[in-house]
């Protein structure tokens, strides 16, 4: 597929970042046999950013780190169980452009460009897919709350939200699936759980026991948070 090109303020194509054919399975659809078992999705993301930075620096935090990029669309995708195509890819866009942000010290991307595609949804070999495109200026970028269980709002629907939250160097915060029924957080950053380190763009299922995770790094850290 064929990404548009898009401009920055100044009128100069900016540059993409671009993973195409990722396959996942999850629960995605309206019809009843959609809500009870996972299907296979195909994903083609394309970000737009400035990739001279990292080109100058040759370090990775210059840019997108695309395993990390996978496994957040894993995320969003695995436990916002969407209804509909349209809903998925508009919240793809909306959490590539919150989180990625100088605000929060990682590499800003301008504009998002999702397709998401349901290969085994129709018979005679056709495919429905949604392709969108969203630029940065017509997204909600107010600052995130910092050590709070409000935090920003990414996607909400009847099914579920998403949620993004920072929390400030060696602060703490307490989850529990009896309050406001968190059922899964997913880390951006350093933390520690309990005294045990967390590997950054883990998945930690909420259960029976509260969850009380540390900002163990030297600046803000990121949660995301599905509720």
């Amino acid at each position: 597929m064929t990404f548009p090109q898009i401009n920055d303020e100044n009128g100069e194509f900016l540059d993409q970042v671009q993973l195409k054919g990722m396959l996942l399975s999850c629960v995605i659809g309206i019809f009843p046999n959609e809500r009870h078992k996972k299907q296979p999705v195909t994903i083609d993301l394309c970000l737009y950013l400035n990739t001279r930075p990292a080109a100058a620096s040759t370090h990775i935090y210059d840019t997108v780190d695309y395993s990390a990029v996978v496994k957040e669309i894993s995320f969003i995708l695995e436990q916002c169980e969407f209804l509909l195509i349209e809903t998925a890819v508009e919240a793809v866009c909306k959490y590539f452009l919150a989180i990625y942000c100088r605000e929060n010290n990682l590499p800003q991307v301008d504009a998002v460009c999702v397709k998401i595609s349901k290969p085994s949804a129709l018979t005679h070999g056709i495919i429905p897919s949604i392709q969108i495109a969203r630029r940065r200026a017509f997204e909600n970028t107010l600052p995130v709350k910092s050590s709070t269980l409000e935090g920003q709002e990414i996607h909400k629907s009847t099914l579920g939200l998403l949620r993004l939250l920072k929390l400030e160097p060696q602060k703490t915060i307490s989850f529990s699936n009896k309050a406001e029924n968190p059922k899964s957080v997913f880390t951006l950053g350093k933390f520690l759980l309990g005294n045990t380190a967390v590997k950054p763009h883990t998945t930690l299922p909420l259960d029976d026991n509260p969850l009380e995770l540390t900002n163990s790094g030297d600046q803000s850290q990121i949660l995301i948070v599905f509720s």
